[in-house]
């Protein structure tokens, strides 16, 4: 996790050759996030890439219910979620317990690349609504970035 959470590539490629990091491992307590939901929130692509090729899941969910594209793009790692959505393009659809997507977890934190990115992605993923019925602009504005409103609108 913490070779994840640094972009230590060679370092975490060394430790799954030895066994050192079991694929799918999660950090005890908190979040139960695994490595790969460690390098998606910190916006690592090369720990992505190392990790998924090892056999870790990127569909795996924290305890919270977000998955490694919720955690990216609520964190504006446009370059994660560009390479999420070419490796595993139906996460751009997924939902956390709240029915939040990825999308409404950039429009609320004011990423608006990660957000563009998301939507051009699906055609009409614009106008999807979370569990309280939430579109996009409603999460934009909740989250009060002006460039997300402006951008959704």
């Amino acid at each position: 996790h913490l070779a994840a959470s640094r972009d230590h590539v060679s370092c975490l490629r060394f430790l799954l050759s030895q066994g050192g990091v079991e694929t799918g491992a999660r950090i005890q307590g908190g979040g139960r996030e695994t490595c790969a939901h460690v390098a998606a929130r910190c916006g690592h692509v090369g720990c992505l890439e190392t990790l998924h090729a090892a056999g870790d899941s990127l569909e795996a969910v924290t305890a919270d219910g977000e998955t490694v594209m919720h955690l990216a793009a609520r964190s504006g790692k446009v370059d994660v979620v560009r390479w999420l959505l070419h490796t595993v393009p139906h996460l751009h659809s997924a939902r956390d317990p709240t029915g939040a997507t990825p999308a409404h977890s950039a429009a609320s934190h004011g990423h608006v690349t990660a957000l563009a990115a998301l939507v051009a992605h699906e055609a009409g993923a614009g106008n999807v609504r979370n569990g309280d019925g939430d579109t996009l602009l409603h999460a934009a504005a909740l989250g009060g970035d002006v460039g997300c409103v402006t951008w959704v609108v």
